[in-house]
This record gives C-alpha cells, structure tokens and sequence, in this order.
C-alpha cells in the first residue's frame, strides 16, 4: 500500500514505482500475482501507469564502492607494503 508517491514534492520514478510494487506483489514467486494500492484514487491512476508502462533498456550502469570498501582496499594495501619494507630490512 503506498500511502504517498510523493517523495518531497516530487512523484516517485514510475521505474522505482514498478520495482517497489513488484517486490510487494513477489514478483516471479509461486503466488504468481501480488496486489498493490493507494490510499487515494490520484495516486492509484500513476500507480497503474508505472505498472503498466514498459521497462526503458539501460544504456549505461555504474557500482561504485563505498567508504567502507575503499577502507577495507587501502588497508590491504598498507598491510603490502608494510611487508614489502620488512623484507628489505
């Protein structure tokens, strides 16, 4: 049930509508269909579109890591040539 599809004062993507509504719904899983709502009759009508509207192929996509794996690869590398040093002693 989306009780809003604003976030801020913008509507949510209908891309992240669809994702939302098709974990919901257990998309794929063996009850086949989920159901999803709105709590108004506005918001349901985008709601339908976003469903029903087609997926846009990406043309491009990016990971970047995060903090916390960039802190994990400095350390390892430290830890390298912190070995590198002692073996020249």
């Amino acid at each position: 049930v989306f009780s809003t599809i604003l976030k801020g004062q913008d509507k949510i993507e209908k891309t992240l509508i669809k994702q939302i509504a098709g974990r919901a719904g257990r998309m794929g899983s063996k009850w086949g269909k989920g159901l999803v709502t709105t709590f108004d009759e506005e918001s349901l009508e985008y709601v339908r579109e976003a469903v029903n509207s087609p997926l846009t192929p990406l043309k491009s996509a990016g990971l970047f890591p995060e903090l916390y794996h960039l802190n994990m690869f400095h350390e390892a590398v430290r830890a390298i040539e912190k070995n590198k040093d002692k073996r020249k002693l």
